[in-house]
């Protein structure tokens, strides 16, 4: 995910486009998955009943202890999240993050994310060749994610505010909880007199960085 924000930002300068931003920082995301919910993703990707019904058994009937000054409380069942540490649990939370994305997909428009025209051809950083009518192919990125972490990115601070609507309420009903503390804005704009773009989740202001290009990723 860092390698592409990265690299949206240096193509944005060279070719003199405005990048908006938005990293989202979910509470405590492994811990909260609904599982009810999970086991029917999986199930819709794909995944075999008899692997799914090994998957549930890893996690039914999973209880904890709290342990405070030496004392330790009575074992109380744990109903949501996922078994950090376990080699599955990243896998099947990225398969979860999939779908998740993909029903926010719904509500993105094309204007919303940023287009990117490619072709595999030729020198892949030849710019006179993606000009070309054909052999060039068009695909739209609205957000970078990595595990529980994303970056959402449009050209355009209202096409950035709603693929923030879209994600969140996608996020709310999965069941996650977005930390509008730990959210950010950067905006890499082209011009020094832009007045810097309010962004907001749930009515609530979300904290931005402006700056004219922003090597902090590098």
């Amino acid at each position: 995910m860092v390698f592409v924000a990265r690299l949206l930002q240096e193509k944005c300068h060279e070719q003199h486009w405005p990048l908006y931003m938005a990293f989202i920082d979910l509470s405590k995301a492994f811990d909260t998955i609904d599982r009810a919910i999970l086991w029917k993703t999986l199930s819709k990707f794909g995944c075999p009943p008899i692997f799914l019904a090994i998957l549930r058994d890893f996690h039914d009937d999973m209880s904890a202890q709290a342990i405070y000054g030496g004392a330790s409380s009575e074992f109380f069942p744990v109903q949501v999240g996922v078994k950090q540490g376990c080699v599955l649990a990243l896998v099947i939370f990225n398969i979860f993050m999939t779908a998740v994305a993909l029903y926010a997909r719904n509500s993105f428009l094309q204007d919303n994310g940023i287009t990117v025209k490619y072709r595999l051809d030729g020198n892949l950083f030849n710019q006179r060749r993606l000009n070309a009518q054909s052999k060039t192919s068009v695909t739209h990125s609205y957000e970078l994610q990595y595990a529980d972490d994303t970056a959402l990115v449009s050209h355009t601070a209202d096409g950035l505010q709603q693929l923030l609507y879209g994600m969140v309420d996608a996020y709310s009903r999965a069941g996650f909880v977005v930390n509008i503390k730990k959210t950010e804005i950067l905006q890499q704009c082209t011009s020094p007199n832009l007045a810097p773009h309010v962004f907001n989740i749930n009515d609530c202001p979300i904290a931005n960085v402006m700056t004219l290009y922003n090597w902090a990723l590098y």
